[in-house]
Formats: C-alpha cells, structure tokens, sequence
C-alpha cells in the first residue's frame, strides 16, 4: 500500500508535466500555422 501511494507520488509530477509538455507543442504548432497563414 505505501508503494503503491510512493509510485502514484511520483507520477502525478510526471503525467502534470506530460500533459504541460504537451500543451505547449501545440501552442507552438498553432503559431507557427498562423505565421504560414499570415505570411501568405
């Protein structure tokens, strides 16, 4: 039980920053689309 919770203590770091990680490359995706489309 108390490495179950350990391993879940580290991973919700984890998975946060994923998803942070994640967020961020399609806010770059996006603007670098709009740039294409501006540039047009």
């Amino acid at each position: 039980m108390l490495k179950e919770a350990t391993a879940l203590d580290v991973n919700i770091p984890n998975y946060a920053s994923a998803i942070l990680t994640r967020n961020e490359v399609v806010d770059s995706i996006s603007s670098l689309k709009a740039l294409a489309i501006s540039a047009h």
